[in-house]
């Protein structure tokens, strides 16, 4: 499983369990953002640049997922997840 498909599986994991605190995300309940991630599996999985690119938005420092990280006190975990296990590799010929 790519990078994007594995991230969005383990964030759809993530929100399924517990209370998440969606105030600062411009989603009314978790169950919409859920949903929102759910349409985008089958069009991330097939690398469709828009699905893709609306993940990311998604993903970035202020986006609705980090917002929820935030909000529920994960974000040490979600940094981790975000920059660790699912960065971009190094591109050829830079440092890491």
């Amino acid at each position: 499983m790519g990078r994007l498909p594995g991230l969005l599986q383990e964030l759809l994991g993530i929100l399924r369990r517990g209370d998440h605190d969606v105030s600062w995300t411009g989603y009314a309940t978790v169950d919409e953002l859920i949903a929102e991630l759910e349409a985008l599996s089958e069009p991330v999985r097939r690398g469709d640049p828009a699905a893709c690119a609306r993940l990311r938005h998604l993903c970035v420092p202020t986006g609705a997922i980090h917002e929820v990280a935030v909000s529920t006190g994960r974000s040490a975990a979600w940094l981790e997840l975000a920059n660790d296990k699912y960065s971009a590799p190094p591109a050829a010929g830079r440092a890491p």
